[in-house]
């Protein structure tokens, strides 16, 4: 299936541990990224619209795209790369830095995946190309999002999707509630109850697992069992970047 996803390019460096007992984990990153990344190796087409910086980390992640396979004829090199820093799964500085430039907003299928890391004219412009099915992941930045819900409103057969902190901001017809499971408007799915040393991109492996699903069977009920029992299965690896990558060989 072919996809358009829209979101955030990061450089994450992930930090476990303490100041002389440090893990220290870089890579590329932003729910951007690891969800066009995830689509790719769950066998999508996808073209990534982004930016990446015109410097060191920038290149970086042009190149893991290459090395995947991932369309990058929609991605601008400008200004500095966004750099996310987390200390034990938990965020600790972002510089949002290109990933505030506008971004190219050229439709290439009728399939849209949104993330709130992209400004607000990219939002209008992306409204416009009338998708005919649309999954926006509100993210960490529901305020946001609410603030310009005017612009949302153009959006045609769209599905969004967040958090339970989320979804107390800005209204959600999916809600992931951790190890409690997920629901789909009035369909609900029980998680294991686990709570797992390291979340970090299970976020996104969900929306992943899920719009994939939905795209093949059209069914809200098995695409959000498969979503849940996909994301749970990702607990051994610690940043998002590792949890993507091992997405190609669980699905070889």
């Amino acid at each position: 299936m072919k996809v358009d996803v829209f979101g955030g390019i990061f450089f994450d460096i992930n930090i476990y541990g303490e100041m002389h007992s440090s893990d220290i984990k870089s890579n590329p990153g932003g729910s951007g990224f690891n969800i066009a990344l995830a689509l790719s190796f769950l066998g999508n087409d996808v073209s990534l619209h982004g930016n990446i910086g015109n410097d060191y980390y920038g290149e970086i992640i042009l190149n893991e795209m290459k090395k995947y396979s991932l369309n990058t004829d929609f991605i601008k090199k400008q200004n500095k790369n966004g750099i996310y820093v987390s200390h034990n799964d938990k965020p600790f500085a972002i510089e949002r830095n290109s990933n505030e430039d506008n971004i190219f907003c050229e439709k290439n299928s009728d399939i849209a995946v949104i993330t709130s890391e992209i400004n607000k004219e990219n939002f209008e412009k992306i409204a416009g190309n009338n998708y005919g099915l649309v999954f926006f992941d509100i993210g960490p930045r529901a305020l946001y999002v609410k603030k310009h819900e005017n612009i949302i409103k153009y959006f045609k057969n769209i599905f969004f999707i967040g958090n339970e902190n989320e979804n107390l901001i800005f209204k959600c017809n999916i809600v992931k509630s951790g190890s409690k499971g997920a629901y789909w408007d009035n369909i609900k799915i029980s998680g294991n109850g686990i709570n797992y040393n390291s979340t970090i991109g299970l976020g996104d492996i969900f929306d992943s697992s899920l719009i994939n699903h939905f795209l093949k069977t059209g069914d809200k009920l098995s695409s959000l069992k498969n979503a849940v029992e996909f994301s749970e299965s990702f607990f051994n690896e610690k940043n998002s970047y590792e949890k993507i990558i091992s997405i190609k060989n669980k699905v070889v």
